[in-house]
């Protein structure tokens, strides 16, 4: 793919490699010109130009110190390391070309910053569109950035905005609409300026004492100025961390004791949203375990909805398994999730955090292979990340670190998750996609052992017949799915019914009346069985993307459950649709890995081999690639026929046995034992 016009290709070791030659050859030019020199003076003649080689080096040193700044800034701002190859800088975000044209146009924009403080009651607009254009146009540009928060520093620019920002609340509907969005336009940009200036680097960077400087809380209405300003920009990550802990530490103190820093705001906390590194590595610092704090005690008003976003961003931006454990970025990220998960149950934290439940749903649905382990776990299992190196054995392969759950916290927790429609539903797909790779995997299993086991009697048979091979190969369908394997089979999709029950059960699905169809979250629970079994019969290799790429926000008019309309819809309980739901798709994994025989074979349990769901009769309720229709694009007589097949035609001795899993799973808990007399 090739780069935007607008950009330049620098790999960073061979800028650094030019930059060290060049100051090496700085030293050796003019002892090569004076050695010319002598030549030609021995020849007694000359060139035109003496001092050439001089001339040319000292012009080329000029350039090194504004080579190595730029190289500098470019690293710094986006995070990299030197052997990362060509990186592809946008030339045309560097409105400034050296520090000094930097600093002018900074000085100029701070005077009328300044006049503009003076004057405003008096005008009908605070700054000019030429001011506010230019701003803009240095947004992203390091050696204004910075050249402006030096000329304008912290605490005058607090109080600047704070006078502009009441001038505006008095004035701006007196005089001009205008203004306020002037205003607006005027702390988003200085916030992105003060995230770039935060990411200088060498001589171009912000004082020591800035971050001091800014929170420091002189006027009651600095926290929200600042606040406003953190939501905009990308911070350098040590400048934000800095700042995040002593706003923090300020906030552990008493009342009595506070007022001197500014608030923990939601501006600060769409930063760390913006900054997963950094609100990783706060949130893990064990010194202060702020997560608690920010979740259960302090008050938001926004609700919770920045720092939700910060938590989500936190445990779920980096998944992965490297080394070691607690340094890993993804090992960080399912610590965080385990946590939250925990704090989230509380009803402190789902009064505060009204407003994280879609944030929340996410972070289930990042982890949904734990919340799956979860109804079968110990009550030992607590807060933490998985222990084991394979975290996840249903699935090939390495898998990122996983969170652990504490099962009556999570119930809690998704119980009140679920209070919103989107949140079962995004959950819902999550487990359903989940459960399509586990079940192919299984099922792709089943296949290569039946296959072992074919080609094993086909070599102690070699005359057989074409007949008797068709024969032989359908015994051994029936007869594999009681091996060990097809335990192994059986004992997962036990388990992934178990998972998906979890789900009904909180999101109080279970009983018809609370989920009919005047209830949002049934429609939303209908919704993403459909979607997702609707997917999972797609050809098996394009089921993953399709899973996170193809689902709808909801389907359409013609493909919608709704009751009435089929069979399933007439079912007592949500609880039995989920069943039936879930059943649909196992047997559509096994019919993708042949596992119910072919057509053409005698006695086969494959849909086509009988004369009621022949292909192309009415009661044919496979697509023309021999996958299985998603049940709610089946007509009467499709469904009638498909449900028959699975219950009352050899096709049952294929799949009784996977049939009764998917229903113990979906059992309820046996009841207490009655309390003893005495």
């Amino acid at each position: 793919m090739s780069p935007h016009p607008t950009r330049i290709g620098i790999d960073p070791a061979l800028m650094t490699q030019l930059i060290n030659e060049i100051k090496r050859l700085k030293q050796s030019w003019p002892e090569i010109d004076d050695q010319i020199g002598s030549a030609l003076r021995a020849a007694d003649t000359s060139m035109p130009g003496p001092g050439m080689l001089r001339d040319i080096s000292f012009q080329i040193g000029e350039r090194v110190p504004d080579l190595q700044r730029r190289l500098d800034l470019i690293i710094a701002t986006q995070k990299i390391s030197l052997d990362k190859g060509v990186v592809w800088a946008d030339e045309s975000l560097w409105v400034s070309n050296s520090p000094s044209s930097g600093a002018a146009a900074a000085k100029q924009v701070a005077g009328e910053l300044r006049a503009a403080r003076r004057n405003f009651p008096f005008l009908q607009r605070p700054l000019s569109d030429k001011a506010l254009d230019a701003l803009e146009a240095h947004r992203h540009d390091p050696y204004f950035a910075v050249a402006l928060l030096k000329e304008i520093p912290p605490n005058e620019l607090k109080a600047l905005l704070v006078d502009l920002d009441q001038s505006v609340g008095i004035m701006g509907t007196l005089k001009s609409e205008g203004a306020v969005s002037d205003q607006q336009r005027l702390i988003s940009t200085i916030g992105t300026l003060l995230g770039t200036a935060s990411r200088g680097v060498g001589d171009v960077k912000l004082p020591k004492d800035f971050v001091d400087q800014l929170v420091s809380n002189k006027d009651v209405r600095d926290s929200k100025i600042v606040n406003e300003l953190l939501k905009h920009g990308s911070f350098d990550d040590a400048f934000l961390l800095q700042l995040t802990r002593k706003v923090y530490d300020d906030a552990q103190k008493s009342r009595a004791d506070q007022g001197s820093v500014i608030w923990f705001g939601d501006g600060l906390a769409a930063a760390l949203a913006n900054n997963p590194r950094v609100a990783q590595d706060f949130f893990t610092d064990p010194a202060r375990k702020p997560l608690a704090y920010l979740m259960r005690q302090h008050q938001w008003a926004d609700r919770g909805q920045e720092i939700g976003r910060a938590i989500e961003a936190a445990s779920t931006t980096y998944r992965d398994h490297t080394q070691p454990p607690g340094h890993s970025r993804g090992y960080k990220s399912a610590l965080i999730a385990s946590w939250a998960v925990h704090f989230w149950a509380d009803k402190k934290t789902q009064a505060t955090l009204s407003k994280t439940r879609m944030n929340a749903a996410n972070v289930l649905s990042a982890y949904i292979s734990d919340v799956h382990r979860a109804p079968g776990s110990s009550d030992k299992e607590t807060m933490g990340v998985t222990p084991l190196l394979d975290t996840d054995p249903n699935i090939p392969g390495l898998q990122p670190y996983g969170a652990t759950f504490e099962r009556q916290p999570l119930k809690d927790m998704m119980t009140w998750v679920f209070d919103n429609s989107e949140a079962l539903k995004t959950v819902t797909k999550a487990h359903g996609v989940y459960s399509v790779k586990v079940l192919d995997v299984q099922a792709d299993q089943l296949k290569e052992e039946n296959a072992r086991v074919f080609e094993e009697w086909k070599k102690s048979h070699p005359t057989a017949t074409k007949s008797e091979l068709a024969q032989q190969w359908q015994r051994i369908l029936e007869a594999g799915m009681v091996n060990a394997t097809a335990q192994e089979f059986k004992a997962k999709v036990f388990n992934l019914s178990r998972s998906l029950n979890l789900i009904v059960e909180t999101g109080n699905l279970s009983d018809i009346n609370k989920a009919d169809r005047r209830d949002e979250s049934y429609e939303a629970f209908t919704d993403a069985l459909i979607t997702t079994t609707k997917l999972v019969l797609t050809p098996a290799g394009d089921v993953v993307v399709a899973g996170y790429e193809g689902m709808q926000g909801s389907l359409d008019d013609a493909l919608k459950f709704e009751a009435g309309k089929k069979a399933r819809a007439q079912a007592a309980s949500t609880l039995v649709d989920s069943q039936n739901m879930f059943k649909d798709l196992v047997a559509g994994a096994m019919l993708r890995h042949g596992l119910f025989g072919e057509a053409s074979t005698p006695g086969s349990t494959h849909p086509h081999a009988f004369p009621n769901y022949a292909k192309g009769s009415s009661g044919d309720f496979l697509k023309s690639d021999g996958q299985l229709k998603p049940r709610n694009t089946m007509n009467a007589d499709e469904d009638f026929a498909y449900t028959e097949w699975l219950k009352s035609s050899k096709a049952t001795r294929i799949f009784s046995e996977t049939d009764a899993a998917v229903t113990s799973g979906f059992a309820p808990p046996p009841p207490p034992p009655d309390p003893k007399a005495d």
